[in-house]
């Protein structure tokens, strides 16, 4: 935290993958830094901060003016008493007063940006509220700024036919607000009329099994934190739900998969009640820290358990006294298979493995939002690290095309056909419609070690009301062999193309074996092999917004009449060993993939049907 306080003071950000840029403490707060394009100075309303053929993304600078770097300051000047730290957020407070008047400017067009910011200077303030540097006129002006923050998110609630993480974070910040404005008829009613909608919206928006409707493995912005001020016993047992499923995906080094769902993994829950002094995605704790504001603020001992080292925020929102688990504290359920039926998640695990098929729905409530073309895609994670990735969140706005490509399912771990998506997108985060309709048909655990687990789901993506199709995918898990079997069918009429990718994490290495493949982390070795010809092309994840990083794709296709079956297996074939990886590359006998034949009846016979037409160049019509 100080490390971030010391850039603050000097004026440096790092926001949403730039690196570390020195923008000082009167920066340009119109300016998109990256890009170069600079946003209107005019009433909000009027202001276009989407247009696709423009390369801008109002992101950089909204996530700038979300004042994280306050908090810093306030906790670092809290610490150590330097004036320095003080000084540096009377400075850049001061400059974006000058700069965006109440309703002048990007800043005032989204309620959520103007919720988060309206938290963190309440926080803030009240951090600094014994510091010198701070004078009655800053004060005075932030907190008629502040006033007025209130009156446009109360005016321009994110409420219709999408209710979303978007109203919440409008919600958590109206009710501080009302809590800062408290003995004025307006604050008065902002809190009653926040409180009533947050009790509303928590028991909506997260399903029975702890996943968020927006099919996020985090909970909605800022809900369990509301629960906490508000004591509702409802509100606590949504939020708390929501931590188990946390932990149930959770790697033995405490990290959580990138899932293309998480966006998304910059949830503003994060950053609602003013503690969050690490971005998201960036620290290896992650969201762990979730767990321990649930046990801090719920007083939950398995929670707090849970979390581990990850307590830093609810320290300062909780204090010490709330944060120590008890002697005796449970362990909240984290070692087996676990399925969330609600939100399409399903884990398969043992203790050094996991996979995740999913199966929910392409988006929320008719639209796609957040979520990614990624019907029944999964992702793997084995013996220490990932093995298998979603592409995840690059950006937003600033790159139509790049937005385009990390919600294809192109970029997913899963089978497309016909080269088309499994929707119509049109638009960001638009849908024309959600044909895919998921179905789980089977979902077999085992707590036995040498376990055999298995999972199948279905879905129609591809199919038109006159021609349908459908896509089934059936996942076998050998636990103690850290075997995994993937069938793929297609099922329909007419001839069609099907093609698989697979997409490997950053630290994976791959190498051709003959007619497998190796894939290859620091800590083992896997053989993977096909009933297709695999090709090894190039690819890209983003690990966190803004950040683009290379991977390994192996990817095959082939054409014919329906059905047409995929088959791919992998299992571990050596394990670290002083430092040299080991085992064998053939693969064979204990820890290896079993031999073809040994496979179950159904994915033994698994192959494309060679499409006699000539390849073609992508985007060319047949």
């Amino acid at each position: 935290m100080l490390a971030l306080a010391e850039d603050a003071a000097g004026g440096i950000v790092d926001v949403l993958g730039s690196g570390r840029i020195p923008l000082g403490l009167a920066p340009d707060w119109h300016l998109d830094f990256r890009s170069g394009h600079r946003f209107p100075e005019d009433w909000f309303w009027r202001i276009d901060h989407r247009d696709p053929s423009r390369p801008s993304d109002v992101k950089v600078p909204w996530e700038h003016a979300r004042f994280h770097a306050g908090l810093w300051l306030g906790q670092a000047w809290r610490l150590t008493g330097e004036a320095r730290y003080a000084e540096a957020f009377a400075e850049l407070a001061g400059s974006f007063l000058a700069a965006n008047p109440p309703g002048w400017g990007i800043h005032w067009l989204c309620p959520m940006e103007l919720a988060i910011r309206a938290v963190n200077w309440i926080v803030t303030l009240d951090l600094l509220a014994d510091a010198p540097a701070l004078g009655p006129s800053l004060r005075a002006g932030m907190h008629a700024s502040l006033l007025w923050h209130g009156r446009v998110i109360r005016g321009n609630l994110e409420v219709g036919r999408h209710v979303g993480n978007h109203y919440v974070a409008d919600l958590v910040g109206l009710l501080a607000l009302g809590m800062l404005f408290g003995e004025t008829v307006e604050g008065a009613d902002w809190r009653r009329l926040a409180h009533r909608e947050l009790e509303a919206q928590i028991r909506w928006q997260v399903h029975a099994d702890g996943v968020d409707f927006e099919v996020h493995e985090l909970p909605p912005a800022g809900g369990g934190t509301a629960a906490g001020r508000t004591g509702s016993p409802a509100n606590g047992r949504g939020r708390f739900s929501s931590g188990y499923a946390r932990g149930s995906v959770r790697c033995s080094t405490s990290r959580w998969p990138i899932r293309g769902r998480t966006a998304r993994a910059r949830s503003s829950v994060m950053r609602m009640m003013g503690a969050y002094s690490l971005r998201a995605g960036t620290h290896p704790w992650g969201p762990s820290r979730c767990l321990g504001w649930v046990g801090a603020l719920l007083g939950r001992d398995d929670a707090r358990h849970a979390a581990g080292l990850a307590v830093g925020d609810a320290l300062w929102l909780a204090g010490p006294s709330r944060v120590a688990a008890g002697p005796s504290a449970p362990a909240a359920p984290s070692g087996g298979s676990r399925a969330f039926p609600s939100g399409g998640f399903y884990v398969l695990r043992s203790r050094d493995a996991h996979l995740i098929p999913d199966a929910g729905a392409l988006g929320f409530d008719g639209t796609l939002g957040h979520g990614h073309f990624d019907t029944l895609s999964l992702e793997a994670w084995a013996a220490g690290a990932p093995l298998l990735v979603d592409r995840g969140c690059y950006c937003y706005t600033s790159d139509f095309d790049s937005y385009v490509a990390q919600v294809s399912a192109r970029g997913h771990n899963t089978l497309t056909i016909d080269d088309a998506e499994p929707a119509d997108l049109v638009g960001f985060w638009r849908i024309r419609a959600d044909r895919t309709a998921p179905v789980v048909e089977r979902w077999i655990t085992s707590e036995r070690p040498d376990g055999v687990e298995e999972w199948i789901g279905t879905h129609g993506g591809y199919g038109t009301v006159g021609a349908p199709l459908r896509h089934r995918r059936a996942v076998r898990f050998e636990r103690a062999r850290l075997a995994w079997e993937i069938d793929d069918t297609v099922t329909g009429v007419g001839r069609h193309r099907a093609t698989i990718r697979w997409h490997c994490a950053p630290a994976v290495q791959v190498r051709a074996l003959g007619g497998a493949w190796e894939l290859a982390h620091a800590h083992a070795r896997f053989r993977l092999e096909s009933s297709v010809e695999l090709e090894l092309t190039d690819g890209w994840v983003a690990p966190r917004y803004g950040v683009r990083v290379p991977v390994a794709v192996l990817a095959g296709d082939g054409g014919g009449p329906l059905p047409l079956r995929v088959a791919t297996g992998w299992c571990s074939s050596g394990r670290e060993a002083d430092g040299e990886l080991a085992g064998t590359t053939e693969g064979r006998g204990q820890g290896g993939l079993q031999p073809r034949e040994a496979w179950s009846p159904e994915a033994r016979h698994c192959r494309i049907t060679p499409d006699p037409r000539p390849p073609r160049r992508p985007g060319t019509p047949r």
